[in-house]
């Protein structure tokens, strides 16, 4: 899907390599965004990252406290499956199941895996 923008500050919720600025004669550019299926593949995240790197990512931006909250109110089995894992793949039913739980985008799962990536 391609989405054109006249305010810089809403496309710029996507990674930058899905913007392209249009600039336009006389006029503000049009700031047009890349996603789902049109998205670059060049900055596609890692569908699997260790769970170290996943833990570290969420402790930096901000989704631990909400995490450890949203722990409370999970199943035995489901809090078992968390804290057990060696690795975290955003495409799993059960890692959608855990983002829809805490109210996470999609967009906001790649930005995490794209952050987490780059830890070592």
């Amino acid at each position: 899907m391609i989405t054109d923008y006249d305010n810089e500050s809403a496309a710029r919720a996507v990674p930058d390599s899905d913007l392209q600025i249009l600039p336009r004669q006389g006029q503000s550019p049009i700031y047009r965004v890349r996603t789902g299926a049109d998205r670059s593949p060049e900055n596609e995240p890692p569908v699997v990252i260790p769970a170290r790197q996943f833990w570290v990512a969420c402790l930096d931006l901000g989704y631990l406290p909400a995490i450890q909250a949203m722990k409370g109110d999970l199943t035995t089995r489901e809090q078992l499956i968390m804290d057990s894992a060696t690795d975290f793949d955003r495409t799993t039913p059960v890692f959608s199941h855990f983002a829809a739980k805490l109210g996470v985008s999609d967009e906001q799962v790649r930005a995490l895996y794209r952050y987490a990536e780059t830890l070592q």
